[in-house]
Parts: structure tokens; sequence; C-alpha cells
């Protein structure tokens, strides 16, 4: 049995360490600042990023229960096209070519995404995809998943043969089975071409997300993706 005088040291140093443990205000990254862990090192602070930030690296997050759509395209027009946009500015734009009162009940259709590309000036197309011809898509596009009933914008960033990696603005990047995808997905994907588009876009390997059984076993092979060569015509993509 360890006598108090023995175990006084330590304590005090665990509550000098939890004292001066503080997390700046940020989204996800933050630094973590410790102090008195080295004598005379003064205060090191070390960034460090929370699991749901590792969730969401290159994925713009949705913050209302209608802007699915919105966070979606969002993060198709920041990491496959370099502009500095945000959920709230996309909402904002994507109001203007659509009924409020519709998109309060419903959320935002695919309709209005197009019509919000097409006004920015870029082009949007839905194309009707077999099931065969998703592994030929090599560009990030958003699809609409019906899950349980529920109407789910997310950006599918490339499929394999057994899994699709999803950068979905509720829960972040995740790794679907396809057998699932395709029950849940109603066989449309909508593509966004333009000018400043870039063919080897982050999105096309995304970051494996932050699972303790993904380090035991993982789901995917580490594959090479290949862009493919950027254009208007549809054919160069399905």
């Amino acid at each position: 049995m360890f006598k108090s005088k023995a175990i006084r040291p330590f304590v005090l140093s665990s509550l000098i360490m939890a004292g001066v443990f503080a997390l700046t205000q940020s989204s996800d990254a933050k630094a973590a600042a410790f102090g008195g862990i080295i004598p005379g090192a003064g205060v090191i602070h070390i960034p460090v990023t929370n699991m749901i930030g590792m969730h969401f690296i290159h994925v713009v997050r949705q913050h209302t229960d209608f802007s699915c759509g919105a966070a979606s395209l969002a993060t198709i027009l920041k990491y496959a096209f370099g502009q500095n946009v945000d959920e709230e500015e996309v909402i904002k734009g994507l109001f203007t070519v659509s009924n409020p009162a519709e998109v309060k009940k419903v959320g935002f259709s695919m309709l209005d995404l197009k019509n919000y590309v097409d006004k920015i000036g870029l082009k949007g197309e839905g194309y009707i995809v077999t099931p065969a011809e998703l592994e030929k898509i090599h560009i990030p596009v958003i699809v609409l998943l019906d899950l349980g009933g529920y109407k789910h914008f997310v950006v599918l960033e490339k499929t394999g043969a057994e899994h699709v990696y999803l950068a979905d603005p509720a829960l972040g990047n995740r790794i679907m089975p396809k057998e699932q995808f395709l029950k849940d997905w109603n066989k449309i994907v909508f593509a966004v071409f333009g000018k400043g588009f870039e063919p080897h876009s982050v999105l096309l390997s995304p970051p494996e997300p932050p699972s303790a059984l993904k380090l035991l076993h993982g789901i995917l092979p580490n594959t090479k993706v290949s862009p493919a060569h950027f254009g208007f015509n549809q054919a160069n993509y399905f």
C-alpha cells in the first residue's frame, strides 16, 4: 500500500497538467497546451484534431436538417473546383433559385442544385446511371439516398467492387457496402462541370474514416484512382 506522501507529488503533477491543458476555440482543429511537463520548457502547444474533425476532412458539414444538398454541393465546389465557399453561402444562393417554403418542408432538390450551378457559371447535369457504370465514374458526383424514408444527399467520391466511398455532410467520410448503397440510391448522379475543375481533386482519394476496427482489418485496399480527362462530353465519364 502506497503512503500518502509518496503519491502526493504525482497527484500534484497531475493536477498541474490538468489545470494547464486547454483547447483553443475552433470547429475541429484545436491546439492543446501542456505546461509543467519539461522543466524550463514553458507551455508546449501541439495541434490536434478531434475525432469529429477527422471524419470531416475534405467534407463540408451540414448544420440544418434541410441543407444536405447545399453542403454536398459546397463540398464539390470547394474541393473539386477550389472555390472559397461554405454551406451558408451555398444555402443563400440556392434560396435564390428555389421555393423557400418547399425547401423547408423537403429540402433542396436536384433541380435546385442544377439551377444554382448554372447561375454561378458552371454546368450541372443529372444522369441516370446503371450499377455496372458506377465504377466508370472518375469525378466526384452528388447522389440522393433514401435512408429509411429520409432523403439524403451525399457526395459519391469513388466506387469499388464491394464498397463505395462517400463524403456525407451529416456523418463525414464513410465507406458503405455497395450492395446497401444500390438499395438506397435512386440511380441518378448529379455532376458539376466547368472552369476551375481539378482533375486530381482530393475527393478522388478520400481519407480512411478513423476507426479502431479499420486499423485492425481495413475495408478497402489502397487503390490508385485515375481521374478522367475533364470535358463537357458525358461520354468521357460514363
